[in-house]
């Protein structure tokens, strides 16, 4: 049998130190007052056995685990100890501040089940209705809704219609099966495919018509009996495709040879001349003749300069032609020319020099009578006194002071300063003539300077003089020099008439050596244009060479049209060919893709067709399916929960008119709902339990609810914990809910838990659930708090028979 044997928890929640909970009795009734600990008790019971904490769970995330362990301590730890399992029966949980590290007692459907049908904390009673039936629970995986499932054995339905769930779209069924996707997108493949062969064949077709069409207009055909007859005349035209390709060539050699003939005409200027003009030879005979009458008469003064300018020792030619006449007789008027120039520049520099010399010679001569005016007021001012005497001699010593010596004694003069600034202080000491004696020496030394410049000055311009030479000399020879010039300049038109003569007759015979090298290029362009008449089959042209070249070339030119069309029209039937072969092979391709995408095709559609029939066939099943489970939750609601949940509910509460229960599921419904309303007892219907029903019975009806939850299957924990579950009932309701705790001990073997705030409910409750037979037992926990710590005691309650009114055995 299953059974909770002890709980040792140390330092857990507000339970400070060690304890260890004895729970190996039929009933165990927890006590204490607010704060002791009667809920962290049962949380530390639920811990070890699922790893968690429900209510904690629901109402915030894992963070409370970190504050697990008592305030003031630094770990804590749960041990959970049963009996009957048959995997393990030691649940356990250390807690420290990082968390809480759970190896707990039951794992998986086990631990789902003692939350949700063995275990009822105070915090889930009052909001058990919102917990199993919350107001948007449509797609909600609610416990209650997990609890019918298993219930109504819903399991495999739901895995038949969750597995038959892709067959009632086929967008699903597609994403599900991969061979079912490939098949389709191999079919939509296909049909793409077929409809781009059958486009292609199509285009193919009218194309080859086109072509056609245009191949018989172009080789001549008026209706073409079949392909043989349009096959024979397109070999008669590319037969003719080497002669029109020679003909061609022919025509283009004759048209770039008529080029070049033009060409070379007009670079030699000769396409305006008429070939059968004669040659004129007049203007070089008259030309030579006017040459010997210049040479015979005319140039004799330019000859006879030349010859006596070669008998002065000139090396020049003995018989000169007029260019190096004019050549020579034009350097001699450059060499006059500057002669003659230099001439009057020395002439023009003499005058310049005597300008000069006569006013130097005037500035020494006003020097000269300023300097006897300074002689004659420097006696009458040296002869006042003796003292004037000596100043005047010191003043004339002062002329012949040079540096620092002595004139008169020869000494080295060592005081301060100049000796020449101590002599003249001396003499200014003298007399009051001294300063005026000063003045005038200093203006009669300014005045010697002076003069002695001016006469360096007309020695200068003497020497300057004699090297430019004598005026009348260089007067002469500008006379000459421009006499010389003026003969010379005379000479120079009769060898410019002598070079002109000698220029033209050049000219004249390089016009006759052009003239014969331009026939004998127009022989040969004749010679020319008469072979590319020839080749182009013609009668050589007559007139102007302008006029042969245009005669000709038109000719080459229309030939040449009439050969490229021909080329082009079969350059166009060889196309039209190519191309109606090449489409030919296109249609070709076509039609075998054609029959190969519908051979693929027909394969593939029964295939398809045949998936679709099983798909239509699964989502029948699905449907029929989802109805079962319909019904089937219709008829368990309403014939096992509710009317388990309607006794318990009237046993603890007989006096309230309105009995709560599970709203029945619309029919033909495909979800499992859970909507929770009230039914007054004379069949009329109620809103929901929170607006029908006190708080103290609305409590009630969740106790009630939950035990009937626990009673709708078979048992696989037969234990029952309760959170002060009579925190709101009066006195009837306590006395039916311990008549009802009698029954599920006695009757249907569960162990119940039951924590109690008031300490009259809980001696109340010990009393009626006191052990009535052999084997029962309850056991009372005290918890409690002495100076900030935790003291708990039990109590263990057996049965002992009453042998007061047996009778003793006789002695």
């Amino acid at each position: 049998m299953l059974k909770l044997e002890s709980l040792r928890l140390r330092d857990f929640r507000s339970i400070s130190g060690e304890w260890e909970v004895p729970l190996d009795a039929n009933v165990v009734l927890i006590h204490g007052a607010n704060g002791a600990g009667k809920t962290s008790l049962l949380s530390a019971l639920e811990l070890a056995a699922t790893g968690g904490i429900s209510y904690l769970d629901r109402l915030s995330d894992d963070g409370y685990r970190r504050h697990l362990h008592h305030r003031g301590t630094k770990s804590g730890q749960i041990t959970l100890r049963t009996s009957g399992l048959r995997e393990r029966n030691v649940g356990s949980a250390s807690l420290t501040e990082a968390g809480a590290d759970c190896e707990p007692l039951l794992d998986g459907p086990l631990a789902e089940t003692f939350v949700e049908r063995c275990f009822l904390p105070q915090a889930t009673l009052s909001r058990l209705f919102e917990v199993y039936a919350p107001k948007d629970a449509r797609d909600a995986d609610t416990p209650l809704i997990r609890f019918v499932k298993e219930v109504l054995g819903l399991d495999a339905l739901d895995a038949l219609i969750d597995g038959l769930h892709p067959a009632g779209d086929i967008r699903r069924i597609r994403n599900l099966s991969r061979g079912w996707q490939g098949a389709e997108d191999r079919r939509d493949a296909l049909e793409r495919t077929l409809r781009n062969a059958l486009q292609v064949q199509s285009t193919a077709q009218s194309r080859a018509d086109a072509l056609t069409a245009d191949l018989v207009a172009r080789v001549g055909l008026e209706e073409p009996s079949d392909d043989s007859q349009i096959q024979t005349a397109v070999g008669d035209v590319l037969e003719a495709r080497d002669g029109y390709d020679e003909t061609g060539a022919r025509l283009r050699q004759a048209a770039l040879r008529l080029d070049a003939v033009e060409l070379t005409l007009v670079q030699e200027q000769l396409i305006t001349v008429d070939p059968n003009e004669p040659e004129d030879d007049s203007g070089l005979a008259a030309a030579e003749a006017r040459f010997r009458d210049w040479s015979e008469s005319r140039s004799r003064p330019l000859r006879q300069w030349f010859t006596s300018r070669a008998s002065q020792g000139a090396s020049e030619e003995s018989d000169p032609d007029p260019q190096t006449m004019l050549r020579a007789l034009r350097r001699e008027i450059e060499d006059v020319e500057a002669s003659l120039d230099e001439a009057e520049r020395k002439r023009t520099g003499n005058a310049q020099i005597d300008e000069r010399a006569a006013v130097v010679r005037g500035a020494v001569a006003d020097i000269d009578r300023e300097i006897a005016d300074l002689a004659d007021e420097r006696d009458i001012a040296s002869s006042g006194s003796a003292a004037a005497a000596l100043a005047s001699t010191l003043v004339g010593v002062l002329e012949h002071i040079d540096g620092e010596s002595c004139p008169v004694c020869d000494q080295h003069f060592r005081g301060a300063g100049p000796l020449r600034e101590h002599v003249i202080a001396k003499v200014g000491a003298l007399n009051s003539d001294a300063a005026r004696l000063v003045a005038m020496e200093n203006r009669r030394s300014q005045l010697d300077s002076r003069r002695n410049a001016l006469v360096r000055e007309l020695e200068d311009l003497g020497i300057r003089r004699q090297q430019i030479g004598d005026v009348r000399a260089l007067t002469s020879e500008v006379q000459a020099r421009t006499a010389q010039l003026r003969n010379l300049r005379a000479l120079e038109p009769i060898g410019d008439a002598g070079r002109l003569l000698t220029t033209e007759i050049a000219r004249i015979r390089d016009v006759r050596a052009m003239a014969a090298r331009s026939r004998k290029l127009l022989d040969r362009c004749l010679a020319d244009l008469s072979d590319i008449a020839q080749i182009l089959g013609v009668t050589p042209p007559r007139g102007l060479l302008a006029q042969q070249v245009a005669a000709l070339r038109a000719s080459a030119q229309a030939d040449l049209e009439e050969v490229t069309s021909q080329q082009h029209r079969v350059s166009e039937v060889l196309r039209l060919q190519e191309a109606l072969d090449a489409t030919k092979h296109q249609l070709l391709d076509a039609a075998h893709s054609v029959a190969a995408v519908e051979a693929d095709l027909a394969r593939l559609d029964p295939h398809v067709a045949e998936a679709r029939r099983r798909k239509e066939v699964a989502s029948r099943l699905r449907r029929s399916a989802e109805e079962l489970r319909t019904a089937t939750t219709t008829r368990v609601f309403d014939e096992r929960l509710n009317g388990s949940w309607a006794r318990i509910f009237g046993a603890l509460v007989p006096s309230e008119p309105f009995v709560p229960q599970f709203k029945p599921i619309p029919a033909g419904s495909r979800q499992v709902t859970v909507d929770i309303e009230t039914l007054h007892r004379d069949g009329l219907e109620g809103a929901a339990p929170a607006a029908m029903l006190s708080q103290g019975n609305l409590n009630t009806a969740a106790l009630s609810l939950f035990v009937a939850l626990h009673f709708a299957v078979a048992a696989q924990l037969p234990w029952l914990v309760f959170d002060d579950p009579v925190q709101s009932m009066d006195d009837l309701h306590v006395s039916n809910f311990a008549a009802m705790v009698k029954q599920l001990t006695r009757r249907h073997d569960r162990q119940i838990v039951v924590a109690v705030h008031e300490r009259d409910l809980f001696e109340y409750l010990a009393l009626e659930l006191t052990p009535a037979s052999p084997g029962e037992e309850v056991i009372k926990i005290v918890l409690d708090r002495t100076y900030g710590r935790t003291v708990l005691t039990h109590d263990r309650l057996q049965y002992r028979e009453d042998t007061a009114l047996t009778p003793s055995p006789a002695a």
